[in-house]
């Protein structure tokens, strides 16, 4: 880590940082401040924001569980980040993603180019489809008309675009978190 966490919880002695922490601890639930939160809350208002937008993401949109946790998986095997990688993994795995499809995602990196994707076993057309446009976001931060094209036979236009926002937030969150080294434990080889 590259900053020291805050307490746990922090001390807020103004009444907006208190509402705000109060809303963070609210959507964590009985699992407390996580250091992501931890490393937010040295910005409580940003740390509302990221709080609002994400909760958002990844509890208030339509897309299959599958198919939401595969893109946050995939921006995590792309950047490395296996922080988010260790949350996220468990989720898929409990939403129907198989072990072999995870091993498929995981050997994703920072070093591939688009036409090394490696072959996608144990994932569903839908599920590939997803990996490939998470890919195509996190890389080139442009997507091929062919891959969009196939994305697009399996998602409404409301779930591209919960999708695109998914992937696009989660390139963030993955660049917070890397960047801080929050977890102390990303970019460290994992295949």
């Amino acid at each position: 880590m590259r900053l020291s966490y805050t307490s746990n919880p922090p001390i807020f002695t103004d009444s907006a940082e208190k509402a705000i922490l109060d809303r963070v601890l609210a959507r964590r639930g009985t699992s407390g401040l996580l250091p992501i939160d931890q490393t937010l809350l040295h910005a409580p208002k940003l740390a509302d924001g990221f709080n609002f937008f994400f909760k958002a993401l990844r509890t208030e949109n339509s897309l299959p569980p599958d198919c939401r946790e595969i893109s946050f998986c995939t921006v995590s095997a792309i950047s490395e980040c296996w922080y988010e990688w260790d949350i996220h993994a468990p989720i898929a795995l409990e939403n129907g993603v198989t072990e072999q499809g995870l091993s498929s995602i995981k050997s994703l990196g920072l070093g591939q180019h688009e036409e090394e994707l490696p072959r996608l076993d144990g994932l569903t057309d839908k599920q590939s489809a997803v990996v490939q446009y998470a890919t195509a976001i996190s890389k080139q931060f442009r997507v091929a008309d062919v891959v969009f094209a196939k994305t697009a036979e399996h998602f409404t236009a409301k779930e591209l675009v919960e999708l695109t926002l998914s992937v696009s937030g989660f390139n963030c969150v993955t660049k917070f978190v890397c960047t801080l080294d929050i977890g102390e434990k990303n970019h460290v080889s994992r295949q």
